[in-house]
């Protein structure tokens, strides 16, 4: 199954290794799903996690960005019609995905 994943989730699956995010990364890393990405995605999930105040290691950090770059899935999203309320969302939501 292929899938966008919000930042948020990203990070509270870290954050909480046991609980319905915590599931999410785990099926990620197994490959059980695959996340679809593109540069916006991959950059904002490698400055999120990177953030001092989540103390989440570097190295696993970059191990993890590595990993999703090797097992995603490469999109491209065509322009959205209208602006979402929430601009920042726009990375997350993709009318046609090609890969």
């Amino acid at each position: 199954m292929n899938i966008v994943l919000d930042t948020n989730v990203l990070v509270s699956g870290f954050l909480s290794p046991f609980s319905p995010p915590g599931d999410i990364v785990r099926w990620v890393v197994s490959g059980e799903v695959r996340l679809c990405l593109d540069a916006r995605l991959i950059a904002e999930y490698t400055e999120v996690l990177k953030r001092p105040r989540f103390g989440f290691d570097a190295g696993s950090v970059a191990a993890f960005i590595d990993h999703l770059m090797h097992t995603g899935v490469l999109v491209s999203g065509a322009p959205l019609a209208a602006p979402l309320p929430d601009a920042m969302d726009e990375a997350f939501l993709f009318e046609t995905i090609t890969t």
